[in-house]
C-alpha cells in the first residue's frame, strides 16, 4: 500500500487534484478484483515477465487503467496485466512500453497530467530490452513443432478482441476458432457451407460461452468473387473492427478446374478470393491488428507464374498449382504488411505442418504413401525416428501464435513455422519435405508487388 500511494504523492498533478485519487481507487479495486479471480497471478512458468503476459498489438489495458489510461499513456497487449511495482517504474522513467516487444520507443511520450522529472532512461531501456530478449528465448525453448493451441495461449486473455477466421467448417479452422473463443475472443467464422460449419463448430460455441467469448458464422465462398465481395460488404455494413484476420481456408492439389470467375481453382480460391475479401475489409483492422495467411511448405513446389497463372499454356500439375497458390499467400502477406505497417497493422504467412485433414481429400493415397516412405528413409539415414503427423491442435498452434502471441515486429512480412519465424533457404539448396525453411522468391518484395498488381488486374479492383 505505501508503494501505491507514493506513486500519487510523487506526481505533480495538473489542474485537477481529485482525478488521480479517483483513479487510485479504481486501480486498487482492479488490483483486488484481479487477485480474487486469479487473473493477477504471476506464477505460471510459461508466462515471462510481470508487466505483459502476452504481447500482441499496442492497445490500452482498460480493465486496470480505466480513465487513468490517458494519464499514463501505457499501451499494453492482449491479456496484459499491470503490477504495482512496474507502475512505479513507468512513473519514474516515463517509458513508452509496447505489448509487442517491451522496448523503449524512439518517441518518448509523457502523460498530459504530469510534468517531466528529467533523468536518463538509457540504462532502463537496455534492461528492458535484455528482459524482452530473455523472455523470447525462453518462449522459443518452450514452443515448437509439437506445441498446441492451448500451450500457445497459456495466460493469454483475449476478452474484447475480435477475430475473423476463414474456413471454419473443418480441420484447422475449427480448432483455431475454438482456441481463440475459449480464451474470450469474439470470433467470426467464415465458411462456404454454413450447415456443415454449424455442425462442425458446436464445440466452439460451447467453449466460447463457457469462457466469455462469442462465435458467429458468415457465408463465404472463396471460389466466387461475388461471394467474397458480399461477405466483405456485410462485414463493412456491420462496422465492427477486427484485431486479427486469419485467412485459413483453402484447397489442395485439386483436379484441373476453374472458379466461378474463370481462375485456376487453387490460385483463385487460395489467393484471389482472400485478396479481395481482406483488402475490402482492411479498414476494419484496428491499429495494431494482424493479417495471418495460411501458406504451406508446399510453396517450394513453385514460384508464382504471372504470365500464365491459369495454366493456359502450361501443362497442369496439381502440386505445382498448389505451390503457386501457397507462394502467392506468402507474397500477399509481404505486400500487405508493407502497405499497412505504418498504422501498426502487420501481416505474416504461416506453415501449419503436416496434418491429416480434409485438405488432402483430392490426393491419391498411394502418392501420400510414397511421400511418407521417402521421408522415413531420409529420417532413418539421419538416425531419427519415423515421421509423425501433427495433431490438429498442434497444426493450428502456429496460426494462433502468429496471430496473438508473437511479437509483431518479429513476424511482420515473414514466413512462420513451428511457432517461430522460418529462415530463408537459397534456391540451390535442396529442401526435403520434412525440412524447415522458406524460399527467397516467396519473400521477395519485388515479386510481391508484381503479384499485387497482377491480382488487381485479374479481379478488376485496385487496393
Amino acid at each position: 500500500m505505501p508503494q501505491r500511494e507514493a506513486i500519487f504523492r510523487r506526481a505533480r498533478v495538473l489542474p485537477r487534484p481529485a482525478f488521480p485519487l479517483q483513479c487510485g481507487r479504481r486501480l486498487r479495486e482492479g488490483h483486488r478484483a484481479s487477485q480474487s479471480d486469479g487473473t493477477g497471478s504471476r506464477s505460471d512458468p510459461r508466462v515471462f515477465g510481470n508487466v505483459v503476459q502476452a504481447g500482441v498489438c499496442a492497445v490500452t489495458c482498460e480493465r486496470l487503467l480505466g480513465d487513468f489510461q490517458n494519464a499514463l499513456a501505457i499501451p499494453l497487449g492482449i491479456g496484459a496485466r499491470l503490477t504495482w511495482g512496474r507502475l512505479g517504474a513507468f512513473r519514474r522513467h516515463k517509458k513508452d512500453v509496447t505489448g509487442d516487444s517491451l522496448r523503449l520507443s524512439k518517441h518518448r511520450r509523457h502523460s498530459p497530467f504530469y510534468r517531466s522529472e528529467g533523468g536518463s532512461s538509457i540504462a532502463v531501456a537496455r534492461k528492458e530490452r535484455e528482459r524482452a530478449d530473455t523472455r523470447r528465448k525462453k518462449m522459443a525453448k518452450i514452443l515448437g513443432a509439437t506445441s498446441t493451441t492451448e500451450e500457445v495461449l497459456t495466460g493469454v486473455n483475449l476478452h474484447g478482441k475480435r477475430i475473423l477466421v476463414t474456413g471454419v467448417s473443418a480441420g484447422l479452422g475449427v480448432e483455431t476458432a475454438r482456441s481463440l473463443a475459449a480464451h474470450g475472443a469474439q470470433v467470426v467464422g467464415a465458411a462456404r457451407d454454413l450447415t456443415k460449419a454449424k455442425a462442425a463448430t458446436e464445440q466452439v460455441r460451447k467453449d466460447a460461452a463457457a469462457n466469455g467469448g462469442s462465435f458467429e458464422l458468415v457465408e463465404l465462398d472463396l471460389a466466387s468473387l461475388k461471394s467474397a465481395r458480399a461477405c466483405a460488404d456485410a462485414l463493412l455494413a456491420k462496422g465492427d473492427s477486427f484485431d486479427v484476420v486469419i485467412a485459413n481456408a483453402g484447397v489442395m492439389a485439386t483436379p484441373f478446374g476453374h472458379t466461378a470467375d474463370g481462375f485456376e481453382t487453387q490460385f483463385g480460391t487460395n489467393h484471389l478470393g482472400h485478396f479481395v475479401l481482406v483488402n475490402r475489409i482492411a479498414r476494419l483492422l484496428r491499429a495494431g491488428g494482424r493479417l495471418i495467411n495460411l501458406s504451406s511448405s508446399g510453396h517450394r513446389y513453385s514460384n508464382v507464374d504471372l504470365q500464365d497463372p491459369h495454366f493456359e499454356r502450361t501443362p497442369y500439375e496439381p502440386f505445382v498449382a498448389y505451390g503457386r497458390s501457397k507462394t502467392a499467400n506468402i507474397l500477399f502477406a509481404v505486400a500487405f504488411d508493407q502497405r499497412h505497417r505504418e498504422r501498426g497493422v502487420r501481416a505474416a504467412a504461416v506453415h501449419p505442418g503436416g496434418i491429416q485433414t480434409e485438405l488432402g481429400r483430392h490426393i491419391d493415397p498411394s502418392r501420400i504413401q510414397g511421400i511418407m516412405e521417402q521421408m522415413n528413409q531420409q529420417l532413418a539415414a539421419e538416425g531419427k525416428g519415423p515421421f509423425q503427423w501433427k495433431t490438429i491442435p498442434q497444426g493450428a498452434a502456429t496460426s494462433v501464435w502468429a496471430g496473438v502471441a508473437a511479437p509483431a515486429d518479429e513476424i511482420g512480412g515473414r514466413y512462420c513455422e513451428n511457432c517461430h519465424v522460418g529462415r530463408i533457404v537459397p534456391d540451390h539448396v535442396t529442401i526435403s519435405a520434412i525440412s524447415e525453411g522458406v524460399r527467397g522468391y516467396a519473400l521477395d518484395p519485388k515479386n510481391a508487388e508484381a503479384l499485387w498488381k497482377k491480382s488487381e488486374e485479374l479481379v478488376g479492383e485496385s487496393f
